[in-house]
């Protein structure tokens, strides 16, 4: 049989051990860390918004996003001026019940307070 180590002498194996598992995870974090940043500098991207292909276009080209929208409304059906009075009537009713639902309540509260004094 082996004798055994003491207690000291284990505990600073332990700890050696795990010094240099740290060591090997810091190393590897700063190798993949330096990699990820080389090849966001070799694409183009910094990390930075937008991260997304199609939120560059759109930011980089809204002349050209602009156009092609107008382009797509007065192609479809429907003139694009229909188009526009169906949204502007709807935008004004939803507007209209906004201010139904916030100044009602607020009427009846003024009345309940002048009817009690």
């Amino acid at each position: 049989m082996t004798m055994s180590l003491p207690l000291e002498e284990q505990k600073k194996i332990l700890l050696d051990r795990m010094e240099e598992n740290r060591r090997n995870y810091r190393n590897n974090f700063i190798q993949q860390f330096s990699t990820t940043e080389t090849s966001t500098a070799l694409s183009g991207n910094s990390g930075a918004f937008p991260r997304s292909h199609t939120f560059k276009l759109l930011t980089q080209h809204p002349y050209l996003i602009g156009i092609v929208l107008i382009a797509a409304l007065a192609g479809s059906r429907g003139s694009l001026r229909n188009i526009l009075k169906k949204n502007l009537a709807f935008s004004t009713d939803m507007l209209k019940s906004k201010v139904k639902m916030l100044v009602v309540p607020v009427i009846i509260r003024l009345f309940r307070s002048y009817i009690r004094y």
